[in-house]
């Protein structure tokens, strides 16, 4: 199976200018700015795990599959934590001048768990192959290797949820992300299947 690199190197330009424009301020104990920089970082790991495996895969083949599967398993960590990590920030702004808190923190408690979950079941994978697998050198797709989509396509429409429950209360920039991420969401899912 031949990946190609092309959208990885892509997303992590963006990612890079995304990080130059966000490093330059100065407000570090901001609950906000920890958790943006956290989403950003785990962002540019993903992709950084992805061409690590990749490459290895083109350089060595599978005379160093260990180096394969870790890099490979440190991206579906990764990738999952990153979903995580980002709607837990979309709920946080979404609520951060809020004075009634309750879907935040119900919809953190719920992000926690999947995140969690999404965990047991990308070490395990190391045992069963649920996710992904190496069969006679060649890399293949487990039963669960799309199971990361269900999480998010959940905490997606708990964010619309709360945000038609809470409209109120919302910002206009949330207004639009609330308004714009199920579409993207759709078509990223769409476009990597």
């Amino acid at each position: 199976m031949d990946f190609s690199i092309k959208l990885e190197l892509v997303a992590l330009i963006i990612l890079a200018i995304l990080t130059l424009f966000h490093f330059e301020r100065h407000n570090s104990s901001n609950t906000r700015y920890r958790l943006y920089s956290a989403s950003l970082i785990f962002a540019i790991s993903t992709v950084l795990f992805d061409i690590g495996s990749t490459m290895v895969m083109r350089a060595a083949g599978m005379s160093h599959a260990w180096i394969v599967i870790a890099l490979n398993t440190l991206y579906f960590i990764a990738l999952d934590m990153t979903f995580s990590l980002i709607a837990i920030y979309c709920f946080y702004i979404m609520f951060e001048h809020s004075v009634d808190r309750h879907c935040y923190q119900i919809a953190s408690k719920i992000i926690v768990v999947f995140a969690i979950l999404l965990f047991l079941i990308n070490v395990l994978n190391l045992r069963f192959g649920w996710i992904f697998t190496f069969e006679n050198g060649t890399y293949v797709r487990g039963p669960f290797n799309q199971i990361g989509y269900i999480p998010m396509f959940i905490e997606v429409g708990m964010l619309c949820v709360c945000y038609f429950r809470n409209r109120t209360q919302v910002g206009t920039s949330l207004k639009r992300l609330v308004q714009t991420l199920p579409t993207l969401v759709l078509l990223m899912t769409i476009i990597q299947i």
